[in-house]
């Protein structure tokens, strides 16, 4: 091969790539104004659904909730003990095994009357979330 040959052949390798990487580029900023236009009409969605109903609306719901929530996995299983209402518990008697352990027939359903408060980890994880919730809305409103 010569030397002007393989300077033709690089040459046109070279600018083949160029131009792939050209053409990548340009998908990409089309892709991107697509995206841009697609968040613009959302905003402005949103924007049209706040002045239908009001942001006061979605406040007011909100704390609705929380307050149903706290009040009936909180609130409410801590009031019944004081009242006298007696707690209902499922459990499982253990299995038993015969045969040196080859046949094993799984444990039954019992429930048992406790008095006093059932403190479970779903409790504490709803909690949890709902502080965790308020305090990340209120990060993002000082921002």
């Amino acid at each position: 091969m010569t030397p002007d040959l393989l300077i033709t052949l690089g040459g046109s390798v070279a600018g083949y790539i160029m131009k792939l990487i050209s053409l990548k580029s340009q998908q990409q900023h089309d892709l991107f104004l697509q995206a841009l236009k697609l968040k613009e009409a959302s905003d402005a969605s949103m924007n049209a659904a706040i002045q239908r109903v009001g942001s006061d609306a979605g406040k007011f719901v909100r704390r609705l909730i929380v307050m149903s929530v706290l009040f009936g996995v909180i609130f409410l299983p801590m009031l019944a003990p004081l009242f006298g209402v007696p707690l209902v518990v499922e459990g499982r008697t253990e299995a038993t095994s015969f045969l040196f352990g080859l046949i094993e027939v799984e444990g039954t359903k019992i429930f048992e009357e406790v008095h006093g408060i059932l403190l479970i980890p779903e409790l504490r994880q709803c909690f949890l979330a709902l502080v965790a919730f308020y305090f990340g809305q209120g990060a993002a409103r000082a921002r």
